[in-house]
């Protein structure tokens, strides 16, 4: 039984529009930035 990312990636692959595409890694790069900067902020303060 394939796992729920494994739809949504072959999806993603075979199955859906390219503006489809393009939001969801607009949405994936969001919400990797949410996390990375304060990270990265957090880890400046700690060096500094």
């Amino acid at each position: 039984m394939l796992k729920p990312t494994g739809l949504y990636t072959y999806a993603l692959k075979n199955g859906t529009p390219l503006a489809v595409k393009a939001a969801s890694v607009a949405v994936a790069t969001l919400l990797v930035l949410l996390v990375a900067v304060p990270v990265l902020a957090i880890g400046a303060a700690v060096v500094a």
